[in-house]
């Protein structure tokens, strides 16, 4: 009978490990975003309670210990295969959008073994229970077995098996715990059930996907997310839960995406100054063409990782702090004369740095007249959340000035500033920091001809903050093209 008490803490386990490590099977393909982490609780709460209705309903009937077994065992073999489907499945649900795409996503892969997590715990009242007087107190122990399963799920998942092993490895280490601990009843019920489940669950192992593309130079899964560098052509590029992060050229180290160009050009705008913070590290480019530049930068990046990735792979050399951008900026005591927030999780930008409450604390570690840059991403005709940020900084700053670069889906630099904007000022700088005439050119019709003046926007605060559901659309055009580019092998297999 212990044998079903180890079921049930493994089932507490299970239930809270695939919760949390759903995330990293979404997140490479919709992002780890507000809709996928709702979308994963809504299954999950959903089906569990259609899994206590329906073992409520089995625990009357006469083979419930068989039923309960082969809950788990069915549990186990479901698990296994989720590996092997979810790229098939996440890439056939990315009709449905980036707010329905992961409910459904999360439906196909998740809801069976919710609801046979669920079925489990009645089913084991019922069959503990002897007399009616009993039940409480069995119902309140088995429910803290399970809680307690659910605790140490939580824990190893998030502390030990999404930053040190991949996806495929931690499910198909459930599934077979899974496996083993009900074959242990058949064996002694003396069902042979033993060697065809095992043979199944070999199939399923050896055929799960990887990513064997060999521009696939390195993957990890972080605590932030899903860590990729790629390379191709004359490029390499840091992708994190598949959306490219930074992109640089081989040879030169250049940046290959444009918006380092206009924040090189809000230095410009005020060449005297010194010092300057990175919020969200990336590859680390921005801080090397900043420091070419004669400034002293700093970079804060909420992922050791990324880090140890721009080191390992970028030739990153410079200072970066491990902490949440917000959060330093709330407890530093230095003071910088330009900041810039380029921090991105996945797709979106981190929208808890983009309110009216954190410019003003971003205001504070300024030194006086300095300069804020913040980038985001977003669809030409669906600038709602550019127009938001630009309003939002003319309720802290006296001067708010954008860039956007030309296309369909754009890169937008917001500037802001106490002092003056001076068009000569940056035509000046521009000619003594570039060396090459169409360099100059270039920068200078950046500055003059890409300027971006939003008519009007909501006011983005910590209270009120939809910069998720703006950026929606705009997640899905992003996955669109990267799908295009690289391919889906790529962006969702994984390679450790």
């Amino acid at each position: 009978m212990k044998l079903m008490y180890l079921c049930l803490f493994i089932a507490g386990f299970s239930g809270m490990m695939l919760e949390l490590i759903g995330t990293r099977v979404i997140a490479p393909f919709y992002g780890t975003t507000l809709f996928t982490w709702a979308a994963l609780i809504t299954i999950t709460l959903v089906f569990l309670s259609i899994g206590y209705f329906v073992g409520g309903i089995i625990a009357k009937q006469e083979q419930r210990k068989k039923a309960f077994y082969s809950s788990v065992l069915l549990l186990g073999l479901w698990i296994a295969l989720i590996p092997i489907i979810k790229n098939t499945v996440l890439a056939s649900t990315n009709f449905f959008g980036g707010a329905i795409g992961p409910i459904i996503s999360s439906l196909i892969l998740f809801a069976l073994p919710m609801l046979l997590i669920g079925m489990l715990l009645p089913i084991a009242v019922r069959e503990k229970t002897k007399v009616l007087k009993e039940v409480g107190e069995k119902a309140g122990r088995l429910y803290a077995l399970t809680t307690i399963g659910s605790f140490a799920g939580t824990i190893t998942t998030a502390f030990v098996l999404i930053p040190l092993v991949n996806v495929s490895t931690s499910l198909f280490a459930l599934a077979l715990i899974l496996i083993l601990v009900s074959l242990i009843y058949f064996v002694k019920a003396k069902k042979m059930l033993v060697f065809p489940v095992l043979i199944l669950f070999l199939i399923l192992f050896f055929n799960v996907p990887s990513a064997t593309d060999e521009s696939v130079l390195f993957s990890q899964q972080s605590m932030q997310g899903q860590i990729k560098v790629i390379e191709q052509n004359d490029y390499r590029c840091l992708l994190i839960d598949g959306a490219i992060q930074s992109c640089l050229e081989k040879e030169t180290q250049k940046s290959k995406l444009p918006y380092n160009d206009f924040i090189k050009l809000g230095f410009f705008s005020k060449p005297e100054m010194d010092t300057a913070l990175l919020i969200g590290l990336g590859a680390g480019e921005t801080v090397n063409e900043l420091n070419k530049l004669g400034l002293v930068v700093e970079a804060v990046e909420i992922n050791p990782a990324v880090v140890k990735t721009a080191k390992d792979y970028f030739g990153f050399e410079g200072i970066a702090y491990i902490e949440d951008g917000r959060r330093f900026i709330k407890n530093t005591d230095k003071k910088y004369d330009y900041i810039v927030l380029d921090a991105f999780k996945g797709h979106s930008a981190a929208p808890h740095l983009l309110t009216m409450e954190s410019f003003l604390e971003t205001k504070k570690t300024l030194n006086e007249n300095g300069l804020i840059a913040v980038h985001i991403n977003v669809l030409a005709d669906e600038d709602d959340e550019a127009r938001a940020i630009f309003k939002t900084l003319t309720k802290v700053f006296k001067n708010v000035f954008a860039l956007r670069e030309e296309g369909e889906f754009v890169s937008v630099v917001v500037l802001a500033t106490d002092s003056e904007f001076f068009d000569d000022v940056v035509l000046k700088s521009i000619g003594e920091f570039i060396n090459y005439e169409t360099e100059k050119e270039r920068y200078k019709n950046i500055w003059l001809k890409q300027r971006f003046i939003p008519v009007k926007g909501n006011i983005i605060t910590d209270d009120y903050n939809p910069l998720e559901l703006w950026q929606l659309k705009e997640s899905m055009h992003w996955r669109e093209n990267l799908f295009a580019l690289l391919g889906e092998e790529i962006i969702l297999g994984e390679n450790q």
